[in-house]
């Protein structure tokens, strides 16, 4: 199956999006920080945020003290 997404309908770009998200996968974002590091995390909190064009949305935010989520 070959998929050309400028294709695609708004329909079927959502129909598309909405089945590669649901259930949700674990996303892998990386990030380079200032110092030069570069940086791997698992997300399992994301979702579509468009589909013309295509766009993923990630979550991320503090504990409910404030502090910092930092896994190991």
């Amino acid at each position: 199956m070959k998929i050309v997404p400028g294709e695609l309908s708004k329909m079927e770009a959502h129909e598309l999006m909405m089945s590669a998200i649901v259930p949700r996968p674990i996303a892998f974002v990386s990030t380079v920080g200032e110092n030069g590091i570069f940086n791997l995390a698992p997300y399992s909190a994301f979702s579509s945020a468009g589909v013309k064009p295509a766009f993923v949305s990630f979550h991320i935010g503090l504990k409910r003290d404030g502090g910092r989520r930092i896994r190991c």
